[in-house]
């Protein structure tokens, strides 16, 4: 093993004695977002990101290091070969957080009811733990109008929501004839990557090697989060939007947090083991 997977070890080896208290388990549920400020674990000399924290970073070498093409430390971050990613986002869904009001801009806007406050306020914390990251590739297009990345990407088109992209690019890979282009010019830009999913039976070696399968039926990916509501942008909504919302919220947080607790059991699991 090089010096790179070393130090990744021992990184996450001491985070967990220094603030898990030698808990491995205890990672599951770590609130990410809680590392801010800090110069070993959080983003010292950038700009914080729960999923791009030195953490957060370490743990992905560990995991795909030796199966993703010249994934290391010096190749993660902005701008480069590949990004700390998370599944399944908050502000989507919910709207900006209000930490003063312990709420979000969505459910001020519905008017929602403070059983589903209690819904946001618990998401809010799950959305930022381990079983919710990932690291994909992150070599923008090369349009320097737009400049985007498949994490902007599917941001923008996809609403954000990780189930639409994973089906999507199924759609790409198979080479149908819906296929998104832009994407399918993404998929290309980051050929280094797909060329490995390609040579190991497709979107499902993906959905293997970084525990996706609740995100599919089969080999397939499935519409997990149907219907793919955004947050409500104004207050001005009718009775009948406002109950879909909410029926909408509930379902997106209790399918995300099975998600990320499934994650974060086989994530935990090779972590020890490789530790």
């Amino acid at each position: 093993m090089g010096d790179s997977f070393i130090f990744c070890k021992n990184l996450v080896g001491s985070f967990v004695e220094k603030h898990l208290k030698g808990d491995f388990s205890a990672l599951k549920k770590f609130d990410f977002t809680t590392l801010k400020g800090d110069k070993l674990f959080g983003c010292d000399g950038r700009a914080f990101d729960s999923d791009d924290t030195n953490l957060a970073r370490a743990i992905y070498v560990l995991l795909w290091g030796d199966i993703f093409p010249d994934l290391s430390l010096s190749n993660i971050g902005t701008g480069k070969k590949y990004r700390g990613d998370t599944l399944n986002t908050f502000s989507t869904v919910f709207g900006r957080y209000l930490p003063d009001r312990h709420t979000c801009k969505g459910l001020l806007n519905n008017g929602s009811p403070e059983e589903v406050r209690l819904v946001a306020e618990k998401f809010y914390s799950n959305s930022h733990t381990l079983g919710n990251l990932i690291v994909l590739p992150n070599i923008a297009e090369t349009n320097a109008s737009r400049a985007r990345t498949l994490n902007t990407y599917r941001g923008t088109v996809y609403k954000d929501y990780f189930d639409l992209f994973l089906i999507h690019l199924a759609d790409c890979l198979d080479n149908r004839s819906a296929a998104d282009k832009h994407l399918s010019a993404l998929i290309g830009q980051n050929g280094f990557f797909f060329s490995l999913l390609n040579n190991n039976g497709g979107l499902a070696y993906l959905r293997d090697i970084c525990y996706l399968e609740d995100y599919f039926i089969g080999d397939k990916p499935a519409p997990v989060f149907s219907p793919h509501l955004r947050c409500p942008r104004k207050s001005e909504c009718t009775q009948a939007e406002k109950a879909l919302y909410t029926k909408h919220i509930k379902n997106y947080a209790a399918a995300a947090e099975i998600i990320i607790n499934n994650r974060a059991d086989k994530m935990i699991a090779r972590l020890v083991a490789l530790i």
